[in-house]
C-alpha cells in the first residue's frame, strides 16, 4: 500500500511541476521581451506583444489594458493546469489507491487459514472484495469519456508540437527563437508523460475487474 501511495505522490508532484514548467516557459520570456510563439502581422500589435494570440475586442496598446489582460490569461493558465492536470493524476492515484486496496486484502487471505473463525474472516473478505470491484467499475463508469476525450487532445497536441519542432530544427528560413524551441520540448516531455499516466491507469483498471 506504501509504495502505491508514493507512486501516486510522485505522479501528482511530477504532473504539476510539468504544467507549472510549461506554463513558466510560456510566461516568463514575456518579462525579457521574448514571445515563445510564432509572431505574426495578423492580430500581433507591436509593442503589445501577448502570450495567446487571439482577436482582442477592446484595444490592448495602452498600459492598463495590457497588464490586465497579461495578468488574466496568467490567471487563466493556472486554472487550466490545474483543471486538465488534475484529472488526469486524479486518475492514476485512484487507480493505484485500488491496487494498494487489493493487495492489502490479497496479504490478508494468505494468513486466514489458521483462524478458528476461518468461514466468517473468508466472507468479509469475499465482501470487500466485491466492493472493490463496484468501486473500479464506478471509476471505469465515471471516466472513460473523459479520458478518452483527454487522451485525444494529448495525442492532437503531441503531432502538432511534434511538427513545429521538427519544422524549427530543419527548416533553416524558419525564424524561431530559442525559448519557443525550449517550450517546444518541455510541453512534449509534459504530454508524453500524461500518455504514460493513461498507459498506467487503463491495463491496471482493466485488471482489477
Amino acid at each position: 500500500m506504501l509504495k502505491y501511495a508514493m507512486m501516486g505522490k510522485v505522479m501528482t508532484v511530477l504532473g504539476m511541476l510539468g504544467a507549472s514548467f510549461s506554463l513558466a516557459f510560456y510566461h516568463l520570456p514575456l518579462i525579457f521581451g521574448i514571445v515563445p510563439r510564432t509572431i505574426t502581422n495578423l492580430t500581433d500589435q507591436p509593442g503589445a506583444l501577448l502570450p495567446l494570440q487571439s482577436v482582442y475586442l477592446y484595444n490592448i496598446s495602452t498600459p492598463l489594458r495590457f497588464y490586465l489582460t497579461e495578468v488574466s490569461e496568467l490567471i487563466g493558465g493556472i486554472c487550466a493546469i490545474t483543471a486538465y492536470t488534475g484529472i488526469d493524476v486524479l486518475f492514476g492515484v485512484i487507480v493505484l489507491h485500488a491496487c494498494g486496496q487489493l493487495e492489502n486484502l490479497a496479504k490478508r487471505v494468505e494468513v486466514i487459514v489458521g483462524e478458528t473463525n476461518f468461514s466468517d474472516v473468508l466472507r468479509l473478505h469475499v465482501q470487500n472484495h466485491c466492493r472493490l470491484i463496484q468501486f473500479v467499475m464506478k471509476i471505469e463508469q465515471s471516466c472513460s469519456l473523459m479520458l478518452l476525450g483527454l487522451f485525444a487532445s494529448v495525442a492532437l497536441t503531441f503531432c502538432v508540437l511534434g511538427f513545429q519542432l521538427i519544422e524549427a530544427c530543419t527548416d533553416k528560413n524558419l525564424d524561431i527563437s530559442m525559448p519557443q524551441v525550449i517550450f517546444y520540448i518541455q510541453f512534449l516531455s509534459y504530454c508524453m508523460f500524461l500518455m504514460f499516466v493513461y498507459w498506467l491507469g487503463r491495463p491496471k483498471s482493466s485488471q482489477l475487474r
